[in-house]
């Protein structure tokens, strides 16, 4: 877990950033997915947009429902996980791990411990788990 002292955030963000980069590196665990990149404008900010034009080959529900049912229980956001993904405790509350299907360098994810619903308002404990990673 990454460790909580006054005045030593830097210094963690640090370790944490050469454990990333470390760990990012010819990891088979891990898919990176080929993407064009896209600025869109709104106002005064510009933003990066990824697409990903190979989801139109993603295979359908109904082609996918065999081996859904086989992996009902499955979560890859919470233990065990498969060996490459787990990078790291963040918190008591949230774990940071690699995004399997990557389409940047060291694509992070900040996941929470326990099985929350998607749609659930971020709580102080998601923003301060942020702050750790980025």
């Amino acid at each position: 877990m990454v460790e909580k002292r006054e005045g030593d955030y830097a210094h963690q963000l640090e370790n944490l950033k050469r454990q990333v980069s470390g760990q990012f590196v010819n990891n088979p665990a891990l898919c990176f997915i080929q993407t064009e990149v896209e600025t869109v404008a709104d106002s005064t900010i510009d933003f990066e947009v990824r697409l990903i034009r190979s989801l139109a080959k993603k295979p359908t529900l109904e082609q996918n429902k065999e081996r859904t049912i086989q992996r009902k229980d499955f979560n890859p956001f919470l233990p065990p996980f498969e060996p490459g993904i787990f990078i790291s405790e963040l918190s008591q509350s949230h774990r940071l791990l690699f995004n399997k299907f990557c389409i940047c360098k060291e694509h992070t994810i900040v996941v929470t411990k326990e099985m929350e619903r998607q749609d659930a308002p971020l709580t102080k404990q998601d923003f301060a788990a942020m702050l750790l990673a980025m």
